[in-house]
């Protein structure tokens, strides 16, 4: 037969090993007894050693006087309270802590004291504040991208409209006046310039509000040809020069899949994709794009700079960039349409020598 002794020692060890921070104290908040982990968090060697301690001797003065004042409201209230507590450590950085305190009872139903459970959720507590800066931020971003919808979405519609309109008339003036050729030519070229980059500036606007707040059409839904979706992608993206020389992609000789989903979500990655290749080929000053397909999979391989080894784990969370233009958003978006479409985008690169975006798909239609 285990003895009442017996049995109480062995209740003690389980609570002197359980997680989190156990205590409980008498009516005048002196402690009677406490596990492991709150021992150990004041400083002690043992928890026996802190019998006859207050929170004034083991904790900062104002962080104890906070937590007596709370406990004396428990005890004289009798109400049990869920708070959370904030300590100052002496490096200066604040620890929070979830508490839940109820008052000891004796067996008259009369109030002997206080029994407490700690939580350390510093960790959740500054990962909720990154979370609340990071929607702050992308909030911010959103609005800013309605902004820029507005505002210059407008006016390049317009510069659109008086571009293809002088473009007529530049037209019908050749035929009607003897200008010189030249002449003619240096117009036609001005006015395409325009248009060109009009085009590429309502992409690139188009690019950013994507990024910023993806959505699915549910009404876009379909199945399309992957080999065809890159093609387009290609034609597509607003190249500058001869930008467009640096892509090696032959459509016939690449093996063909179906897809269901977006397609226009799908170019948008592909756009992504190759505007930061070509900025990190750009900053090289060598490389091209290789774009291959192969066992249901887009291989998208550029031989630029490529990414810091210490970078690479972190290229798909948002906001996280490394170029003067970026703003940590692409890569986030690319991931999010490839989870959408039920597959998934990884990166291998190695520095110096080129990086490599594999896309794979479901193999399922």
């Amino acid at each position: 037969m285990v003895s009442m002794t017996s049995e109480i020692a062995y209740l003690e060890n389980i609570i002197a090993l359980l997680p989190g921070h156990i205590y409980w104290k008498d009516r005048n908040g002196i402690f009677l007894g406490c596990n492991d982990e709150q021992a150990k968090f004041i400083g002690l060697k043992s928890r026996h050693d802190v019998k006859g301690l207050t929170a004034l001797t083991t904790l900062p003065k104002d962080f104890a006087e906070e937590i007596m004042r709370i406990d004396q409201g428990i005890i004289e209230s009798g109400i049990p309270q869920t708070v959370e507590e904030t300590l100052t450590l002496p490096n200066g950085q604040n620890s929070y802590w979830l508490s839940k305190k109820v008052p000891l009872r004796d067996t008259d139903g009369k109030i002997i004291g206080l029994l407490g459970i700690s939580l350390d959720i510093t960790e959740k507590r500054h990962l909720a504040e990154e979370l609340i800066k990071t929607k702050t931020r992308l909030d911010g971003m959103t609005l800013l991208g309605a902004s820029i919808a507005h505002e210059l979405r407008t006016p390049f519609a317009s510069l659109n409209v008086t571009a293809k309109t002088l473009e007529t008339k530049i037209n019908n003036l050749a035929k009607k006046t003897e200008l010189p050729e030249e002449n003619i030519t240096s117009l036609q070229h001005d006015v395409s310039s325009i248009k060109k980059e009009v085009k590429a500036s309502l992409t690139f606007i188009d690019m950013l509000l994507m990024n910023i707040n993806p959505t699915i059409n549910e009404a876009k839904i379909e199945d399309f040809s992957m080999r065809h979706c890159i093609t387009d992608a290609l034609e597509r993206f607003p190249f500058v020069g001869k930008q467009h020389e640096l892509v090696i992609w032959d459509e016939k000789k690449n093996p063909d899949f179906i897809v269901h989903g977006e397609q226009l979500l799908l170019i948008h990655v592909f756009f992504n994709l190759l505007k930061n290749s070509l900025y990190y080929i750009a900053k090289a000053r060598k490389g091209n794009i290789d774009i291959s397909i192969k066992d249901h999979a887009v291989y998208f391989k550029d031989t630029g700079t490529g990414i810091e080894k210490e970078h690479l784990p972190h290229i798909f969370k948002r906001f996280f960039s490394k170029t003067y233009h970026g703003a940590g958003i692409g890569l986030t978006f690319c991931q999010w349409v490839m989870d959408n479409l039920g597959g998934e985008i990884t990166c291998e690169s190695e520095e110096g020598h080129y990086t490599l975006f594999i896309l794979r798909f479901p193999n399922n239609i």
